[in-house]
């Protein structure tokens, strides 16, 4: 936050600099108050690019990774009207999948769900998906595997076959 005010002052200053130098460059009359706003309509329009680019700057380095994006969420707020009009991607969850640690017959697909938003941490949660079945379980702690090397000791949930994380996980498992 403290860098992103840093980068919007940095770009008034300039706006402000760049309309200095015009108006004394062609000898104009502009009128005083040009400088002023012409720094705040930067600042504006900065602000406004990189809302609109965060999910784009974000996404894209995790897909060259391998990832994929399996949800976005986007919306308008009360104090940024045109968010309703043109809503803004504001967190998304992206699929990473992983080698399993034992191999085994069953569609088991292991890897990390990372939870992106602006402003805050990225959470990644390990889990495995039993695309068989239709269930997954979250990874945490020690894993335990049976005879046939599946994971035991795992609160599986049953999933829908619409939702997208499901979806978007089995229709990539080989």
């Amino acid at each position: 936050m403290f860098f992103h005010f840093l980068a919007v002052a940095a770009v008034g200053f300039f706006t402000a600099g760049c309309v200095m130098a015009a108006v004394r460059c062609f000898k104009g009359k502009a009128p005083k108050f040009i400088v002023l706003a012409s720094a705040g309509l930067g600042m504006i329009a900065y602000n406004v690019w990189e809302e609109y680019s965060w999910f784009d700057r974000n996404a894209l380095p995790m897909k060259a990774e391998g990832m994929i994006v399996v949800r976005t969420y986007a919306g308008g707020v009360p104090w940024r009207p045109w968010t309703y009009v043109f809503p803004v991607v504001s967190r998304f969850m992206a699929w990473k999948p992983t080698e399993a640690p034992r191999p085994t017959k069953a569609r088991l697909i292991y890897g990390g769900l990372h939870l992106v938003a602006r402003r805050a941490d990225e959470i990644v949660v390990s889990q495995v998906y039993d695309c068989d079945r239709g269930m997954s379980a979250e990874l945490s702690g020690d894993v335990a595997f049976d005879g046939r090397n599946r994971p035991t000791n795992l609160r599986w949930t049953r999933l829908d076959s619409t939702d997208p994380l499901f979806a978007a996980v089995c229709s990539n498992a080989s």
